[in-house]
């Protein structure tokens, strides 16, 4: 029998009725499916119980148990249920009883068919409303749900950013129980790793591709007691544990970091590194324990991918290895400037090298990056290399991969990227660059050369090139050495000097950077063929 029909049952002690009701209805086209009436109350109960009917006619005067008794069943155990009492005149008085177990009519005996159809339709409309009733709470009740997972999302999101404000208990979802009765919590931060370019053999997107972790991570918390999660704008799922003990928590919250990895990695689509924080007292504390999840997971820069990160802290106390890397970074500007492809990739490698060797923390280490790739930006903007010029590649993309890097393997491979992409712009700069180095040594020269610092050390350091290389810049291009450079311009000025005022030789020494009078005297006469005074005199 099809649900779609509502399930009615007749009770009754009178054989005569419930045959007659039973065969003088088309129950099927009225919308019910007849049930097999009983005789007495005890049998309706038991009948009620097996058959949970949509609505129950019963009479009242019954042996074993009443009509009443029946009602009151019905009220206590089966609300939903339809009850309509049949009664005599007689038992009228009995009727008015059922009006507090919320019955619904009242049917005089003897009934006739045609009156019954009559209530059958005004019950069929009951149960309809009924029915609409019930799909409008089941309605209700998914909105109550909903918005209680949306209110503990958002709460488990300031929770994690630290300014949680704890909402009332009953808007939270049943997840969150624990936060109120452990004592203390750890916090699991997972980013999926990025992929190998050169292995790239899965077809499905990256949304897709996260959500095959998201539920591998479901997996592998399925059976984890006392814990929540958040996937966060920023595609970082985050778990937070709670325990009564502190050290069962730290074993625990590494074993569930290492089985949720490697129930992702089965996936054999994707895999995944974690962070975990240090256990934590109060749930106001879960925000800490979550930011050291996250810097834990910046280790992946250095030990690769597919790990399990716990937090430490760690200081850059070591001068000597500060200044290997600031070695490198002036380097690189210096080899960026020349051109040559072989001594860039040189210089990045060594840097890489470094990271690599030294015992850095992962904050340490990406600090150390960006000042070199910042280095490698300037450096490349300040010689004109520009989208057009670029091969492959748009200066755009190298940025935004390069601040994307998640490990030093990444890191090496978008620096071999870039610097084949500018091959042939980086080989036009070096071919045309001792002219325009030249050029700018000397227009630094013309504005600076009365400065009494002024020095072949002083212009190698602050053009980044070499006093060996400075001296054959200057022989090669000028036939003369930077000193001869320097002292003509100086002396031109000293000449000038004499010609258009009266200071006297001292104070023309002094503005030209000369600390030593005579000196300047001797320099000028080399220069001229005769003294200052001696010229002064000519004119």
């Amino acid at each position: 029998m099809s649900r779609s029909l509502y399930r009615f049952l007749l009770v009754d002690d009178e054989e005569i009725i419930t045959r007659g009701i039973s065969e003088n209805i088309d129950w099927i086209s009225e919308g019910f499916e007849f049930l097999p009436p009983c005789s007495d109350g005890l049998e309706a109960i038991e009948s009620i119980k097996a058959n949970n009917p949509d609505v129950v006619l019963t009479d009242i005067c019954m042996p074993e148990a009443d009509g009443l008794e029946v009602a009151r069943f019905i009220f206590e155990n089966h609300p939903d249920t339809l009850t309509l009492i049949l009664s005599g005149y007689d038992e009228f008085e009995y009727a008015q009883q059922a009006m507090s177990l919320q019955v619904m009519d009242f049917l005089l005996k003897p009934i006739s068919s045609r009156t019954l159809k009559k209530h059958l339709a005004k019950i069929r409309a009951a149960l309809e409303k009924r029915d609409e009733g019930w799909a409008d709470r089941e309605h209700l009740l998914s909105l109550v749900e909903k918005s209680r997972r949306a209110v503990s999302d958002r709460y488990l999101s300031r929770l994690i950013g630290g300014s949680a404000v704890l909402p009332e208990r009953e808007l939270l979802c049943d997840d969150l129980d624990f936060l109120g009765k452990v004592e203390y919590f750890s916090v699991i931060c997972l980013e999926m790793d990025k992929p190998d370019e050169n292995n790239k053999t899965d077809l499905l997107s990256p949304d897709l591709l996260f959500l095959t972790m998201e539920e591998a991570c479901a997996e592998a918390l399925s059976e984890q007691e006392d814990h929540t999660s958040i996937t966060t704008a920023d595609n970082r799922i985050v778990v937070i544990i709670g325990r009564h003990g502190q050290k069962l928590l730290s074993r625990e919250t590494a074993s569930t970091a290492s089985r949720i990895i490697d129930t992702i990695q089965k996936t054999n689509r994707i895999t995944a590194s974690a962070g975990v924080g240090k256990v934590v007292t109060q749930v106001s504390e879960i925000y800490t324990s979550y930011r050291q999840a996250v810097t834990a997971l910046q280790h992946r820069l250095i030990a690769g991918n597919n790990g399990i990160f716990i937090f430490s802290s760690g200081e850059f106390k070591n001068l000597e290895l500060r200044l290997a890397f600031t070695k490198c970074c002036d380097d690189i500007r210096r080899e960026i400037r020349i051109g040559k492809k072989e001594d860039i990739l040189k210089t990045s490698g060594e840097f890489i090298s470094l990271l690599r060797s030294e015992n850095l923390n992962p904050k340490q280490a990406r600090r150390e990056i960006l000042k070199f790739i910042s280095v490698i930006i300037e450096v490349t903007e300040e010689i004109g290399i520009s989208e057009s010029k670029m091969d492959g590649m748009s200066f755009s993309e190298f940025l935004y991969d390069l601040m994307d890097v998640t490990s030093l393997t990444d890191l090496e491979r978008q620096l071999q990227k870039f610097f084949d992409s500018t091959e042939k712009t980086l080989e036009e700069k070096r071919e045309s660059f001792p002219r325009k180095k030249l050029n700018d040594i000397k227009r630094y020269i013309d504005e600076n050369y009365m400065d009494p610092s002024i020095s072949a050390e002083n212009i190698s350091e602050n053009f980044y090139i070499s006093t060996g290389y400075l001296t054959k810049l200057f022989r090669q291009n000028l036939d003369q050495s930077f000193i001869e450079y320097v002292t003509g311009k100086k002396m031109e000025r000293a000449r000038e000097l004499l010609k258009i005022s009266e200071l006297k030789n001292y104070e023309i020494a002094e503005q030209l950077g000369y600390k030593d009078p005579h000196y300047f005297s001797s320099s000028f006469k080399r220069y001229f063929g005769q003294t200052p005074s001696e010229y002064k005199s000519s004119l």
